[in-house]
């Protein structure tokens, strides 16, 4: 039983991640983009993140490191929640968030600069942890008997303050390093709140605005948009636009609109067919153990 919920979601989700990222990369090596043909091994294998972090130089692909990240996770994550009684799992999740910014203070100690610690799968463990212990609340809230919102909203109140003064320290010049990483967990619980609302349904004029059909259709098409987004600038190299305020909201307006029209393009005749296929392929859950 547990062997075909694992094989029930790690096809669906290779059927949306896979495709689309190893057709980047095989044209990527086609034409010899930048210096694909010696580190698309690295990113082949969802290690783009430990490859930046050892010293390389970032390039076009580096935006990759935090889909390796991702799917580090994946390789344990729904192991541990099938395996781990439900009563448990909140512990081992409260556990993930506070492990975060312990991470990035003692990498920081060791003398790793914020770009290259923010690589690493436990410097993520807060955004990670974040939303799963939002998906286990609502999952098991009848089993648990935390209400989703009342979760959501004490992600809410602790995470906004955390997050705005971390921000103000920062600009005025006084926040240490473990203030600025701490706000880092509080803008994922910040976050955390939104996600949480947004699945329970806002009211309103927000509501409308989520439901509308723009939005809705961007976040169709969001992996699209991510896996391209990085690319635009060597693709259209060159803008006869002058290094001015308005030349670059010019050239940014040209990097956006390109991307808009590749990711539409990929999700309309590439994604989408092989994204039906998942219907062959339902979700399946395994009773948790108490």
């Amino acid at each position: 039983e547990r062997m075909r919920v694992w094989r029930s979601f790690y096809i669906r989700r290779a059927l949306r991640i896979f495709p689309l990222f190893y057709l980047v990369l095989s044209l990527s090596l086609m034409i010899g983009l930048g210096n694909i043909r010696h580190t698309w091994m690295w990113h082949a294998l969802y290690m783009s993140n430990f490859y930046y972090f050892t010293g390389n130089s970032q390039d076009v692909f580096a935006h990759f490191w935090s889909l390796a990240v991702e799917e580090q996770f994946y390789l344990v994550w729904p192991f541990l929640i099938l395996l781990l009684p439900v009563r448990i799992l909140p512990g081992w999740i409260i556990f993930m968030i506070i492990l975060a910014p312990i991470s990035r203070i003692i990498l920081a100690g060791c003398g790793y600069s914020d770009l290259v610690i923010r690589l690493l799968p436990s410097s993520c463990l807060d955004a990670l942890g974040t939303g799963a212990l939002l998906a286990w609340t609502k999952r098991f809230a009848a089993d648990c008997g935390w209400n989703p919102r009342r979760v959501a909203l004490l992600c809410l109140l602790s995470g906004l303050p955390t997050y705005v003064l971390a921000g103000v320290l920062d600009v005025t010049g006084h926040a240490p390093y473990w203030m600025k990483t701490l706000g880092h967990t509080g803008m994922d619980l910040f976050y955390g709140w939104i996600v949480i609302e947004a699945s329970v349904g806002f009211q309103g004029w927000i509501r409308r605005l989520l439901q509308s059909v723009t939005l809705t259709y961007i976040g169709k098409i969001s992996y699209g948009i991510y896996v391209f987004h990085f690319f635009a600038p060597s693709l259209i190299p060159y803008l006869p636009l002058e290094d001015t305020a308005r030349g670059y909201a010019l050239r940014l307006a040209a990097y956006a609109t390109l991307t808009f029209l590749i990711a539409a393009t990929s999700w309309r005749f590439y994604e989408r067919p092989l994204n039906r296929l998942k219907i062959l392929v339902p979700y399946s859950y395994f009773p948790a153990q108490k």
